[in-house]
């Protein structure tokens, strides 16, 4: 199966014939550009500056590192990633720098084994056109180089592609027992692996049987894929269930997720932003009679969905078939990172993510290759690849769709443009199909660039990063450059009440009163009832009428 131009395990009598050796230089290749990137992003006021999700992140692993705390909140998303940063910290100290680096090593395995996959399925030019777009992919080299778990999501993928292409060809107990192993890692570092693992495992259960038509044979094949699964999440299981009394393999937090991309008002849902808004929709649950507990939260979100897809099911599908839409969109939707935004810090991003009108680079090269590659290749390719194509693509639209979520798909749809780029190329030297294929493609390119805008684009973030940093600073009190963020963020939306608060803070700790006394006041008037800024405003005033208050009444 594939084009017959390589081996996959190597050979030839010159360097550039061994394929181990090729798939090493693209993984070379991958972690300098990734280095360069880190380098010349240095002026991101982002930069090492976690925000967000990220920044939950590195608090939990450096207080599991540092002082061996360990609370229910690891529980709160999935939990692989905070382990793994907290492994890390454990290693290099509390580094955000030193846990990145090795975060660039595994984009490298990543564009390794995207090279091997792509070897396997096809041949030795299709495997350097996927290794290198991965390589040079913008996306995945922006959200590899925060403290995300995009990285790891992305190799696991590439991993499980790899196993189940090996499975199809021979099944063997070893190999089914990977398969399980790394099913399991994937679970526990995005919860949507879930249906994914599910559907695999019911595939080998199949093939298996297909094969040998004996319940041995199916016994022999899913046992082992089984034991991998629960070898991982059976200790972690009882692990957490010990530590936090919830077994955490699925996190609480899914609930939420799922409900804000499947509900009668999407368009406002998935705008939601940290802060007041994100912290009323937490709270509904306990509005609503629910305990105040983010299990009990898990519940009533997901009995809205289902109530919403029953008493609504056109409006579901619609919804389904708009995020679809999305997951194919040429353009990189934004969540709480807008990679369009960081362009303006590094020349090498904008050369590789960027967008004219309405259409976006790499995924609208990459998509309608990897569209011709399927469509001319379909009876070549691996089924066990086709069902984890479809079942990650279906997975996202289940919930919702951002960049962040969709990059560690990047590897297989390049996979797929590295036998449509070939095909072209082949096409075009024989004469035949050229037209054809290029109607393919351009119908492709306007199929995914014409829908939109999104919601999610009509959100500018800048003022929230600003705020993000500034509040970090404001944490470490460094005073001025809260000061500074602050000023950009109050700037850039002046009708947001909290950064008004914490700008009004880091000015009265800089003995600028009069200027946090306006601060505060204008908070207030956004927010009547934001209870710590009129607790603020009315110190504030103290301290301006009578100075010698200012040590007791400081904010």
């Amino acid at each position: 199966m594939g084009s017959g131009d390589g081996n996959a395990n190597g050979g030839g009598s010159r360097w550039w014939d061994n394929q181990v050796i090729v798939g090493a230089l693209i993984g070379g290749l991958a972690v300098a550009v990734r280095l360069v990137y880190l380098a010349d992003s240095s002026h991101d006021p982002s930069f090492m500056q976690p925000l967000v999700d990220s920044r939950t992140y590195h608090e939990l692993a450096a207080g599991l590192a540092r002082d061996g705390v360990f609370t229910e909140q690891f529980l709160w998303q999935a939990v692989f990633y905070p382990f793994f940063l907290a492994g890390a910290y454990a290693v290099f100290g509390v580094s955000i720098p030193a846990a990145i680096v090795v975060q660039v090593l595994l984009g490298g395995a990543t564009c390794y084994l995207t090279h091997r996959l792509a070897l396997r399925m096809f041949g030795r030019s299709q495997a350097l056109v996927a290794g290198l777009i991965c390589a040079l992919s913008g996306p995945l080299i922006f959200f590899e180089t925060r403290l995300l778990a995009t990285g790891w999501t992305a190799f696991l993928t590439v991993a499980l592609a790899l196993l189940l292409i090996r499975i199809d060809r021979n099944p063997a107990p070893r190999i089914c027992f990977g398969l399980g192993l790394t099913g399991a890692v994937a679970i526990l570092t995005r919860p949507t692996f879930v249906p994914i693992v599910v559907v695999v495992l019911v595939w080998l259960a199949w093939v298996s049987g297909k094969r040998e038509r004996s319940w041995k044979s199916i016994a022999g094949n899913v046992g082992p894929a089984l034991a991998g699964v629960l070898l991982v999440l059976g200790p972690v299981g009882v692990v957490l269930n010990v530590g936090t009394g919830h077994p955490g393999i699925v996190p609480p937090s899914g609930g939420i997720n799922l409900f804000i991309g499947n509900n009668g008002d999407f368009d406002k849902t998935i705008n939601i932003r940290p802060g007041f808004p994100w912290e009323d929709l937490l709270a509904e649950p306990r509005r609503n009679g629910y305990a105040p507990d983010p299990w009990s939260g898990q519940a009533y979100f997901i009995d809205k969905v289902m109530a919403f897809s029953r008493e609504n099911p056109g409006g579901q599908l619609h919804l389904w078939g708009q995020k679809t839409l999305q997951l194919v969109s040429s353009r990189e939707l934004p969540r709480t990172l807008d990679i369009y935004l960081h362009r303006q810090w590094s020349p090498l991003l904008g050369a590789l993510v960027f967008k004219l009108g309405a259409w976006g680079f790499p995924w609208g090269v990459v998509f309608p290759l990897a569209v011709v590659g399927l469509v001319g290749s379909i009876k070549k390719i691996p089924v066990p690849f086709l069902i984890l194509v479809g079942m990650f693509g279906a997975s996202l639209v289940l919930v919702f769709i951002s960049a962040r979520y969709r990059a560690p798909l990047i590897p297989l749809m390049a996979v797929l443009a590295g036998q449509g780029l070939m095909s072209i190329v082949q096409g075009a030297r024989r004469g035949g199909g050229v037209v054809r294929t290029s109607l393919l493609l351009a119908l492709c390119v306007l199929a995914i660039a014409l829908p939109g805008p999104f919601a999610q684009e009509t959100v500018d973030l800048e003022p929230e990063m600003f705020f993000g940093v500034g509040h970090n600073y404001y944490r470490q009190e460094d005073w001025p450059n809260a000061v500074e963020n602050l000023q950009k963020s109050v700037a850039l939306d002046p009708w947001a009440p909290a950064p008004r608060n914490f700008l009004g803070i880091s000015l009265v700790k800089m003995g600028r009163i009069e200027a946090a006394c306006a601060q505060f006041d204008t908070a207030v008037i956004l927010k009547p009832d934001y209870g710590e800024a009129v607790r603020n405003l009315e110190r504030c005033r103290r301290m301006a009428a009578d100075p010698s208050t200012a040590t007791k009444d400081k904010p």
